[in-house]
């Protein structure tokens, strides 16, 4: 969507979709991979989330964010064996 035609509904949902949509995912898996001391969480993002591209800028940032948060978890379940 370009600049001049921003629309903040469309912001909550891409927002809602790339970034909540993987917090609600994390929250329902944690317990029991936790518990197990073990399993994978694979996170899809996007080339998107390291260079705004026009037309994008939603896009982009709800995907920087994704990116941000797979990677402090990733660091923070290490202690648990959960990749």
């Amino acid at each position: 969507m370009p600049v001049e035609d921003f629309n903040s509904s469309l912001a909550e949902s891409t927002f809602n979709v790339n970034v909540l949509g993987l917090v609600y995912c994390f929250e329902a898996l944690l317990p029991d991979l936790v518990k197990n001391k073990k399993g994978t969480i694979v996170g899809v993002s996007s080339l998107a989330d390291c260079r705004g591209f026009p037309k994008s800028g939603l896009y982009s940032a709800s995907k920087a964010a994704a990116t941000l948060l797979l990677e402090c978890w990733r660091i923070e379940l290490k202690k648990y064996n959960i990749r």
